[in-house]
This record gives structure tokens, sequence and C-alpha cells, in this order.
């Protein structure tokens, strides 16, 4: 397979750096060097974001993510975007050019200025081209899970790169299937042990619920039942007790005994059901006695309640006399007016005809009406004429004054007919006496008009008015002595409550007792109602029942209540028998309910408990596969490690070349690293600079083993600083021989070792270059 190396990195905005141009050439070989502080480590971390999209350190953070900050910790200029690019090249000369582009920060406090945000917001470039997956550079470079592969095949970090080896061995198990394949596996296997744990745990669950059922009804269970016929103990009962339905699926002990209990109530009812009814009536004598808002309603209202009928035709005749009132005060006002079109309105005329002592005149009286307006309509027409001949001989005879002058008429000639009265005196004497002869015609009938006016008020309207202002009168004497509306109202509101409250109290008395109270409350106006107050509540005092018992009032009260409503009927109804009879039916439903569940519980156990060994069988054999898959890959790399380890380390105090152990007998699967014939860790036996070498000889095995991908190129930072001479010789040596086809970034501090690492490369054929990061800052 033809890998990419890489040609060219380009970094803008990142950290230190402003905007830098590294030209790798597509060299084996290129080394960073120079003085800490000038950004080595920001481009190893710029290439890692690049393909990772963040620095596998940030997973390790323990930071809050919720924090805000005012800048940014990656952007040197806030207000500008950080674009990170590469050019990668391979042998026969194919191009892919990959670019990371971050925002620009975000002004002010924010979280997302928090490093453990700050990397979660980027957009991918391949070839010019934006990306909407990251899994688009996986299909370039055919490169699967790169974001956790990378740190393991082909970047060793300068800070905690021993971060591995200091792991648990059964973390590192984990970390190293997790990394290298099996994920799929892993969590199929995880999915099987958590169900087959959940089975277990409901099969447990089942038999301690058999074993409890079977304990708590241990002494049931002995017992032989006979089928038990149902009947309902309780009949048209308002409450729903669940212990009287025919059917009673319990298998609770505790609500079992609470069922029983409730069956012992009923009974110690029955036993004392003299008492109960005696208590029952102590207690409602007790509460209507403290109940003064009551006793002063049963008072004030009783009389009302029981003569409804009357007062119901008094508000109904009430209203009748305030219309009749209202209408009444109208047709005065009509008289008064002289609105005779009013009079003559049909309602108003039969609203007359019915009053006694008007209704024998009303036929002649509306014929003199209707006369009447017949005679005012025609002398508002006479009028109206009158009225205009006049307009126009006033007219007429300005007109002809005026224009005399242009008129050809002689002095004493008409204007309208031509006649020649000689003079103009005489012309208008004779207009005069015209007029005086049409209005006399006029004036008689406006006078016959009044005098038949007047005789109808005589006659007619006076009358009526007296009658009526004395009808009124009297009506508004009866209305004062009728029911009051508002009291009325409340009364038919509340009737129904009222009667009921009421009959329910006097049934509390026997008859005479009844009567005596009747005599002092059934009246319309009682004259002293404290008095009488008084009275009832001394006759209530001297009719309660006395109880002497030691069962206590208040727990009888309240079953009485629940199971009979108050009703003594009910509970006489009863018999010790049928009694007896429901709590043996109770016994038998909770016993063969008991048993119903056993089985039950029984059968499903069975089931579980085979699905169980079903699925133990298949975590078994799928963690048989993943351990031997595991094994298969230690076998791979164990050889090679042993072989770099000891290349790195050469002869060290414990021996040559590190072992890796794969443990499989304890209960949880473990990864050891020791050196050879050692039982302990080389975490606790070795130097912190042969632990290093460790975890490069580590990552350099994953390498030539698992990286199957096209990216061609393994990045150590600073490898040199902890690794001694012969260490380091061994290093160089090891990648020029064995990784001659890949590239190889690293970087050192110390000039000497920039130069000596570039000369073993270039003995062996091998292209060359390093970089100042000095001069690049």
């Amino acid at each position: 397979m033809m890998k990419y190396k890489i040609s060219e990195l380009k970094i803008k905005n990142f950290k230190c750096f402003t905007d830098v141009k590294f030209d790798f050439g597509g060299d084996n070989l290129v080394v960073f060097d120079g003085p800490n502080g000038y950004g080595k480590t920001t481009s190893f971390e710029a290439l890692e974001i690049l393909l990772t999209k963040a620095p596998r350190k940030i997973g390790k953070a323990k930071l809050d993510k919720r924090y805000t900050y005012e800048n940014s910790p990656i952007h040197k200029f806030e207000d500008k975007e950080i674009e990170i690019s590469v050019q990668l090249i391979s042998s026969d000369g194919n191009h892919i050019k990959v670019k990371r582009v971050f925002p620009a920060a975000t002004n002010g406090k924010s979280k997302k200025n928090n490093i453990s945000q700050i990397y979660s917001d980027s957009r991918l470039f391949i070839n010019d081209e934006e990306v909407s997956s990251e899994s688009s550079l996986e299909d370039v470079l055919d490169y699967k899970n790169v974001y956790n592969l990378f740190n393991v095949l082909n970047y060793v970090e300068q800070d905690e790169n021993t971060y591995f080896l200091k792991e648990d061995p059964k973390e590192r198990y984990k970390a190293l299937v997790s990394l290298l394949g099996g994920d799929e596996e892993r969590i199929l296997l995880e999915k099987v042990e958590n169900f087959h744990l959940k089975l277990k745990l409901k099969v447990e669950q089942m038999e301690t619920s058999i074993s409890d059922l079977k304990q708590n009804n241990s002494d049931l269970l002995k017992n032989q039942f006979d089928e038990i016929s149902y009947k309902k103990l309780i009949e048209n009962s308002l409450n729903d007790f669940v212990w009287d339905n025919e059917v009673i699926k319990n298998t609770d002990i505790n609500l079992h005994n609470s069922y029983l209990n409730e069956i012992n109530k009923i009974e110690n009812l029955f036993n004392n059901r003299q008492i109960v009814g005696e208590i029952v009536l102590l207690d409602k004598m007790n509460k209507y006695r403290n109940d003064t808002v009551f006793i002063d309603s049963f008072i004030n209202n009783y009389w009302s309640v029981q003569n409804y009928n009357i007062l119901e035709d008094e508000n109904n005749r009430r209203n009748n006399n305030k219309k009749t009132i209202e209408t009444n005060t109208k047709i005065v006002q009509y008289i008064n007016s002289n609105d005779y079109n009013q009079l003559l309105n049909g309602e108003n005329i039969l609203f007359l005809s019915e009053k006694e002592k008007i209704k024998n005149e009303m036929e002649v009286f509306e014929v003199n009406l209707k006369l009447l307006l017949t005679l005012r309509e025609s002398l508002s027409l006479q009028n109206q004429i009158l009225s205009d001949l006049k307009d126009k001989r006033e007219s007429l005879i300005i007109l002809n004054r005026n224009h005399k002058d242009f008129i050809d008429l002689k002095e004493g000639e008409c204007p309208v007919c031509g006649y020649d009265w000689q003079s103009s005196e005489k012309l208008i004497q004779q207009i005069e006496e015209t007029e005086s002869k049409i209005f006399k015609q006029y004036n008689e009938d406006n006078s016959k008009f009044e005098k038949q006016k007047e005789d109808l008020n005589k006659k007619y309207l006076e009358s009526f008015k007296s009658l009526i202002i004395e009808e009124n009168e009297s009506l508004e004497t009866e209305l004062s002595k009728l029911v009051d509306f508002d009291f009325f109202s409340r009364l038919k509101d509340l009737y129904t409550s009222y009667k009921s409250r009421f009959e329910a109290f006097l049934s509390l008395f026997n008859e005479e007792v009844r009567k005596q109270i009747n005599s002092m409350v059934n009246l319309r106006n009682i004259e002293n109602k404290n008095l009488t107050k008084n009275d009832i509540l001394e006759l209530i005092d001297k009719e309660k029942p006395v109880v002497e018992t030691d069962l206590s009032f208040d727990e009888i009260i309240t079953d009485f209540n629940l199971y009979f409503t108050n009703d003594v009927e009910k509970l006489n109804k009863l018999s010790l028998e049928e009694i007896k009879q429901k709590r043996n039916y109770i016994e038998y439903q909770y016993f063969n309910s008991v048993n119903a569940g056993i089985n039950n519980l029984e059968q499903r156990k069975l089931k579980l408990y085979g699905l169980q060994q079903e699925y133990d069988k298949v975590r078994k054999k799928l963690d048989e596969k993943i351990k031997n898959y595991t094994k298969s890959i230690i076998e791979k790399i164990s050889i090679p490690f042993y072989i770099y380890t000891g290349k790195i380390l050469q002869n060290h105090s414990l021996g040559s070349g590190l072992v890796i152990d794969f443990e499989m007998k304890r209960g949880d699967s473990q990864i050891y690293i020791r050196p050879t014939h050692r039982d302990q860790e080389v975490t606790y036996t070795l130097s912190s600079g042969q632990l290093s070498a460790t975890v490069i000889s580590l990552m350099l095995v994953l390498n030539k083993v698992f990286n199957h991908s096209k990216f061609g190129t393994l990045l150590i930072d600073d490898p040199l600083q902890t690794l001694d001479e012969i260490n380091s010789h061994s290093l160089v040596e090891l990648l020029k021989y064995n990784f001659s086809e890949q590239q190889i970034i690293i970087s050192t501090h110390e000039d000497r070792y920039s130069k000596f690492i570039r000369y073993k490369y270039d003995k062996f054929n091998l292209y060359g270059r390093n970089i100042r990061m000095k001069e690049v800052i």
C-alpha cells in the first residue's frame, strides 16, 4: 500500500504561531530543534488536532465545562480564525490536502472559551472541499477510528507519555482491546452480561418471593379448603370494598390481614348494634347541639319551609302588584298629559277593561276617545290649510305692493281674479271679510273639540284617574305585608337543603318531642328567638341518650358511616353466620391466590432460569472469543515488543527486553508488562527514562503490526530528553532500519542530537532535514 507522508504544514493563529509554513518535502526524517518554548510541541499538537479534532489530553481534563472565560487558550489573536493544513504526498505522486478551521474566539466571558469545549466547533476540508463528517477523513486515509488510534499508533507525546503503563492492568486490557479492534464484540458481550445479570437477579427475586409466600403463609397452606360460594355482605353500599368482591386477587399477607380486620370491625358493629344506634344518635344530637348556625336557621326558616306554597303565592302576588302599579302609574301620566293615543293603545284599553269599576264604561269611553282623536286630527288638518292660505295671501299682498309699478293693474283691481274694486282700500277690506268667513268654521270646530275634551275628562278620565290612584295606594299597602323579595329568593335557593336538614333533625326525636319543637318554631313571627333557641337546646340536652360503654365512640361512628352510611336497618339485616361466611370466603380466595401465585412464580422462574442458562453459554463463548482475540494481539506484538525494548533499553539491570503477559485466570482479564523472569510491573521497577523508552517501543510495535492505513508518518515529541546516549543511539538505529519506509517527525532541544540523528539517516541514504524553531517564531 502506498503511504502518504507530510510534505507541507501550515499553521495560522494557533497559540504561539501567527502564520507559519513548514516545508517537509516528503523527507524520511524531519527534526524540530530549538530551545524549549519555541513551538515544537505546539507543532505536534497542531498535527494532532488536524487529524483527531481535539488533543487526547483534553479527554482527561477534569475542568468543569460550565466555567466561563474571557480569553481563548488556543487563539493567538482572538478575533481571527485558526487554520491548520497539511499537504500529503505518496511515493507515486498523489496529493491530499487536509485543512481544519476553528472560528474566531467568542467575545467576553463564555463557556465557548473553556478548554473542554473550544475544540468542539471546527470545519474540516479535504482537497479544499468542506466535508460534513469526520469519517470522511478516515475514508480518505483508510484510517478507521483515527481519533483513538492516532495517539497509540502514530504519536508519542512529550507530556504524560507513560500514561498507558501507569493504567491499572484491567483498564490497560480494555484500552488495548478497544483501540485495536473487538469493539462490537465487547459491546455485545457487555449487553449479554447485563441481560444475564438481570435474568439472574430476576430469578433470585422470584425465589425470594416464592420463599416469602410459603413462609408467610405456612399455616394457611397446610389447610384444606372446600369450595365456598360467594355472597355479597353489604348490599347497595356507596363504597366499593375489594374484600366484598367475588374475585379477590391478592397474595400480600398484610393486605389480607387488613381485609380480615375490616370483617372484625363489621362483626363488632353487629354485636353492639343496640349501642351503635344510641352512639350514632348521640353523635348526631351533639353535632346539632353545637351547630348554633343551624339552630338559628331552623328557628328563622322552619315556618317558611313548611309554608313554602303560601310564600310562593305571596311572591307571585308581589310581582303582579308591582306590574299593576307600574302600568297604573303610566296610565295616570297619559291622562295628565292628554296623551290620548297612548290611552287608546290596545294593551292599555285591555288593562283598563279588566278593572271592575271601569269595565262597564270602557266601550262608550273608547268610542268617545276615538271621536275626540278624529276631531283633533281634522282640526289639525284645517289649521294647516288655513295657515298656508294666510301665508300665501300675505305674500301676494307684499308682492303686489312691492312691484305694482311693473304690474299692469289699476289701483283697486284684484291681482287674483282681476275684479276692479275701484280702490285698494276696498280690495283689502274684501280680502279680510273673505278671511273671516273661512276662519269662522275653524273656530266653531275648535270650540266643539274643546267641549268634547272637557266632557271626556269630567265623565271618564278624572274618575279613572281617581280609581287608579286609589288602587295603587291599596296595592302599595298590600306589598308591605307580603314576603320580602330577597328573603324569598334565598329561601327558594336553599329550600331543598333546608327541608332535608330540618327533617333529618326532627327525625332524631319521638313524635311527642317533634310536636313540642313544632309548636315553638312553626310560627311566621317568633317574638323572642333567643328564648326559643334556649328552649330547643335544653330539649336536645334532655333527649340525648346516655351511653355507658368502653367502646371508642369515634371508631364506632367512623366504621358505621363507612360500611353502612349510618343506616341502622342495613346493620340489623346482617347475621353472624353471614359475617363468618364472608371471613371464610376471604380466606378461601387468599388461599387460591397464594397457591396460584406460587405456581405462576415457579413456572416463570423455570423459564427465566432456562433463558439464563442459554445466555450464560452465549456469554462464555463470546468472552472466550474476545480473550482469544486479545491473546492473538498479544502474541503478535509480544516478540516485536521484546526485541524493540531490548534494542532500545539494551542490557538494563533486570535483563534484556520486556515481556507482555495476558492474564485470563482471574475474574477480569488483565495485561501486565514485566521485565524478563520478574513478576513485578515495569511501572515499579524501571526508571522514568526507561519507561519512556518502553512507551516508544510499544507505539513502534503497534504501528508496525496494526497500522494498515495510508498515513505513513510517526510523531515523537522530544524522546531524547529522558533517554541516555546508549538508548538514544539504539532508538535512532531502530527507526532507520525498521521504519525506513515511514516518515519520522521528531523534536529535540539539543542541537548535537539533531545533527546526530540526521547524520545517521544520511549515512543510511535516507533524506532528512531540520527546522530551527527559533528562526520560525
